[in-house]
């Protein structure tokens, strides 16, 4: 029995969402039979309406296969659990049976008389298997979650993905440690399969998958072909390079800078200067490179404000150097 747990995951709004964990019971395998033929009402069976996941910067990352294994069990929700192919609970006080109607996975609310129903029926989503999962869940924290590793050891880099198709509701996917889920996708389309995409960022261990409404008014929703892998890290190739001084730290657009420090190498190779403001990338153009200065010319269209020079490893942009705040006044004057 594992030991119960105060949860946590970010919603829309980055409000931290708090789930209370119920103790979670081994599931036996057993076959999936008399799937009902219940589809989604006034989905073609051949979907047409497919949407690509918006993928943020780095995810999936470079070093990502997307053939490595899936950690989940029972991902395709092929597989019915003891309870049958229905299976409810009846709010948090009402939960005895947590099992859901596919085996490996468990229910889960944390408001009480906010019922959550899963069900197995036939899936007709275009390249799909046999079945798929419908959850309805009466209140936001009700879902399904899937442990497939002890707290505290399960890998720092993941890809987590599922496809979901949302009828009333918001509904998002998370994975993280003991219940705490920093990474997370929200779907951001109703009536249509939308595959939803989350990577983490290495700040935490993975050991917990899980699919949740975060509408208070509760969702319907339809889950397929869940999915998290390992990543394999991206080897350091900054290891000993060093920023120590930008000259000058007050530029303007277009204007060139010295980068001073350590470790550079005697050639550029693939590390790539930038100098960026709110998440934006924006390279440096290289006039000079030796171990020790870089001289490089910054973008023409820069605004006024607070910059960060650093330098990327690669163009995968996921390891860099240390970086030093720069000041770009768009009303100095620019030599002609």
């Amino acid at each position: 029995m594992l030991k119960s747990t105060i949860t946590k995951f970010q919603t829309f709004s980055l409000v931290i969402l708090c789930l209370s964990l119920l103790a979670h019971t081994p599931v036996a395998r057993s076959r999936t039979t008399a799937i009902k033929d219940h589809s989604i009402p006034g989905l073609p069976t051949v979907n047409t309406h497919v949407l690509s996941p918006i993928q943020n910067a780095g995810c999936p990352p470079a070093t990502f296969d997307p053939n490595a294994p899936n950690l989940l069990r029972n991902s395709s929700f092929e597989v019915a659990g003891p309870r049958g192919v229905s299976a409810n609970i009846f709010g948090r006080n009402g939960a005895v049976d947590t099992r859901s109607a596919a085996a490996d996975w468990t229910m889960h609310t944390s408001n009480d008389r906010a019922p959550v129903r899963t069900e197995l029926i036939k899936s007709n989503r275009f390249g799909s298997g046999a079945s798929m999962l419908h959850i309805t869940a009466g209140s936001n924290e009700g879902g399904v979650y899937q442990l497939f590793e002890r707290d505290d050891h399960g890998p720092e880099l993941v890809v987590a993905s599922v496809w979901v198709y949302v009828k009333r509701g918001r509904v998002v996917l998370a994975t993280g440690n003991e219940g705490v889920t920093p990474t997370y996708a929200l779907n951001g389309t109703f009536n249509s399969w939308e595959k939803l995409t989350a990577c983490s960022d290495g700040s935490t261990t993975n050991n917990w998958f899980v699919i949740y409404s975060t509408d208070v008014n509760g969702s319907d929703f339809y889950v397929d072909q869940a999915k998290v892998s390992r990543v394999k890290p991206v080897p350091n190739k900054c290891a000993g390079m060093m920023i120590e001084k930008i000259v000058p730290n007050v530029t303007f657009p277009g204007g060139v800078i010295a980068i001073n420090g350590r470790g550079f190498g005697n050639r550029q190779g693939t590390k790539l200067p930038a100098i960026n403001r709110n998440n934006g990338l924006n390279l440096l153009q290289v006039t000079k490179w030796t171990d020790t200065q870089i001289l490089a010319k910054s973008p023409l269209d820069l605004i006024g404000g607070t910059y960060v020079v650093l330098i990327y490893c690669d163009d995968t942009y996921r390891t860099s150097s240390n970086s030093l705040e720069v000041t770009v006044r768009a009303d100095l004057h620019r030599p002609r």
